[in-house]
């Protein structure tokens, strides 16, 4: 980590501390979420990199995998709750006709194939 204008030991220890803060904060999302080395080994895995620009790459692409996995969790989660708000509005309406496919679409302001793709989803799931 030569040129950097600090010492490789503290930038490593500053890279650590903050990685460690990341995943804690990706760990209270979900903890199934995190597949990284245990913290105490990473200070370790930090260290096989020679350059701060190869430290710097793997921080940056470990980052933009926690920001993958948060927004996998999340759009989950929406795709979860349009299926309870769908779900609770079949109950309360299933002697309605005109309820078909077409129409929880139209009333909640999506479209059929949307409907029918998180429906499915949801079956391979339970």
């Amino acid at each position: 980590m030569a040129g950097s204008g600090a010492a490789p030991d503290m930038i490593r220890q500053l890279v650590v501390h903050f990685m460690m803060k990341a995943a804690k904060a990706v760990g209270e999302i979900d903890p199934t979420l995190l597949e990284e080395a245990p913290s105490h080994r990473l200070f370790d895995l930090l260290s096989q990199y020679k350059s701060i620009h190869e430290l710097s790459d793997y921080v940056i692409e470990q980052l933009g995998r926690y920001a993958v996995l948060i927004e996998e969790r999340r759009s989950s989660r929406e795709r979860n709750d349009v299926v309870e708000r769908i779900t609770a509005f079949i109950d309360a309406h299933y002697m309605h006709s005109d309820l078909s496919l077409n129409y929880l679409a139209s009333e909640f302001k999506l479209s059929v194939s949307h409907v029918s793709r998180i429906f499915k989803e949801r079956k391979k799931f339970h």
